[in-house]
């Protein structure tokens, strides 16, 4: 979800820290239809939000480059009207190098009302990532327990991302 190929990053023995990179995928959801302003189309909640970096670790297991295993780990606050309205964790593993690099990434979005997780398939991760994703959101606890839909990502700065969401139940 996030760019393994990262602006500011820097190796730390088998670590590389680096914050404030692009975000692509990691960031994938945001706070829901806890807020007054969801719209209801087709009984789906939709909403906007926009997460900024707050955090990300990239570990190159063997210290020689990177290859599949290799991960990164993150956390973002989110916004809705520049209002701070949740927060999310989540992590990338690199599956494969070839054509940019392809990674499996997971996350999960904490909101007043419950959490929420999705996933997706990123493609060009190591080639400064993905300008904009589709992530399935695979369910959630509280008020989105039995949620599904998706989230559509789009990269809006260096550390920060604008999430639209589609959430069904």
């Amino acid at each position: 979800m996030r760019p393994f190929k990262a602006v500011g990053l820097k190796a730390v023995g088998l670590k590389a820290v680096g914050l404030g990179t692009a975000v692509a995928l990691a960031v994938l959801l945001g706070g829901g239809p806890a807020t007054a302003a969801a719209a209801d189309h087709h009984g789906e909640a939709v909403f906007t939000l926009v997460s900024q970096a707050t955090g990300e670790t990239v570990v190159d297991l063997d210290g020689n480059g990177f290859s599949p295993g290799d991960y990164v780990v993150f956390t973002d606050d989110l916004f809705r009207d520049g209002v701070r309205v949740g927060s999310d964790a989540g992590s990338c593993t690199l599956i494969d190098v070839a054509d940019g690099g392809t990674s499996l990434c997971v996350v999960t979005v904490h909101l007043e009302r419950g959490d929420l997780t999705a996933q997706a398939l990123t493609r060009g991760i190591l080639a400064g990532g993905p300008d904009s994703f589709v992530a399935a959101i695979t369910g959630g606890t509280g008020a989105f327990v039995d949620a599904g839909g998706e989230v559509i990502g789009t990269r809006v700065g260096l550390s920060s991302a604008e999430l639209e969401f589609h959430v069904s139940r």
